[in-house]
């Protein structure tokens, strides 16, 4: 998942993922990709994960035994 798929403004700060919270599209991360079990799994974890704190995904992503790379809107990554 990342913003940069369907971005609705050109910094990607309004993107075509929303934070079911604040309904806002994630101001955080730019790019989730996760390696688990089915394509789809992947697919419904890497954009949670867009919406989740750094720290809290590579917790989930170990607990559940899923590959993750995160990719901030600094370019910083943090993998498992």
């Amino acid at each position: 998942s990342g913003d940069y798929a369907t971005a609705f403004t050109q910094d990607f700060k309004s993107n075509h993922i929303f934070d079911p919270q604040s309904l806002q599209s994630p101001q955080k991360m730019a790019s989730v990709s996760v390696i688990a079990t089915s394509g789809a799994y992947a697919d419904a974890l890497a954009t949670a994960m867009m919406v989740m704190e750094p720290q809290s995904s590579l917790a989930l992503a170990q607990r559940l035994g899923a590959d993750v790379l995160l990719v901030d809107k600094n370019g910083t990554t943090a993998s498992t």
